[in-house]
């Protein structure tokens, strides 16, 4: 339970025969990462999601793959406008009918988009369509909970209010339902040397309750390459302290007080930690990514999670 608790609070033309050529490592000291992108470019992504889950001993996992479509459109200012289409959503199994029906409602979805001259997004632009798409997601969830004898109304009705909450904002919904698009364009504009470890710190918001969660954010510049690509990776750590503090208060708001003194009594020596590393592969002549694999750690007392996520260029 308190496992999924900390999750709540948490982002040049290919054929696709060509042959790979082997590349080698070059010196290269710094790197700037700028768009050159052509007007209208379409780019193809194969996006893979893989989670694992040990509990009390025992491992699941699972995984989805998905092709996208971005297209990306100069605007006169010197910016951009982006178009993030999922063509389809392929899981191991479509068995479950709630699979089927959440895989549905996304195939075809699209996210439209802002970006500066830099490659930075600036902004969600139809975030309201994807905020109907949320709560069609939500109902279907809550539909199925209903057939769950334990899940009273009362509980029912308060999980669709508190996970509504999480979609509705437009920032919230910039923050929580469109992590892999803010992953892969999440370096535009970086500027770095080899010697470079940029470090830096902020706040995100639990959606939830309300409270602020440090964490550090370190980017390094790894290697570059004689295929004209870079590679660096940013690692973020969540401060221990203010997550512990920020799941016991969801307990405490949800679960009343008994809850969350069983939670200080099973946590109060328990390791609590979440760490995300994203390793960026990306071209140095286009700012595009070729690849990029996020990796989220969550440790909660003797459970652990692992969330993987990869967009790759075709």
């Amino acid at each position: 339970m308190f496992l999924a608790l900390v999750l709540i609070g948490f982002v040049s033309c290919k054929s696709p025969n060509q042959e790979k050529v082997a590349r080698t490592e070059i010196s290269l000291d710094s790197i700037s990462i700028i768009p050159n992108w052509n007007d209208s470019q379409i780019i193809n992504l194969e996006l893979i999601k893989t989670k694992t889950v040990t509990r009390n001993g025992a491992t699941q996992s699972g995984s989805s793959t998905s092709n996208i479509e971005l297209v990306l459109t100069k605007n006169e200012n010197n910016t951009w406008t982006g178009s993030w289409r999922i063509k389809d959503v392929q899981l191991p199994s479509v068995n479950n009918p709630l699979e089927k029906k959440l895989e549905n409602l996304v195939t075809g979805f699209v996210y439209n988009f802002t970006l500066d001259s830099t490659g930075t997004i600036t902004g969600l632009v139809n975030w309201e369509e994807i905020q109907t798409k949320g709560f069609e997601a939500l109902n279907m969830i809550i539909n199925e909970f209903k057939n769950v004898p334990t899940m009273s109304p009362q509980i029912i009705e308060q999980i669709k209010m508190n996970v509504g909450e999480m979609f509705n904002t437009k920032e919230k919904i910039e923050t929580y339902l469109m992590q892999e698009v803010q992953l892969y364009f999440a370096l535009g504009g970086i500027e770095m040397t080899k010697s470079d470890t940029i470090e830096g710190s902020a706040y995100i918001t639990h959606p939830l309750t309300g409270d602020l969660i440090a964490q550090n954010i370190e980017s390094i510049y790894q290697k570059a390459y004689s295929d004209s690509t870079c590679d660096i990776q940013i690692s973020q750590t969540i401060d221990e302290s203010d997550l512990y503090d920020a799941v016991k208060n969801t307990v405490n708001k949800y679960a009343g007080e008994d809850k969350t003194n069983e939670f200080q009594n099973e946590m109060q020596n328990a390791k609590f930690d979440v760490k995300v590393t994203s390793n960026y592969n990306i071209s140095l002549i286009t700012g595009l990514v070729e690849k990029v694999t996020a990796l989220k750690e969550i440790t909660v007392g003797g459970d652990t999670r692992i969330d993987k996520t990869e967009i790759i260029r075709k």
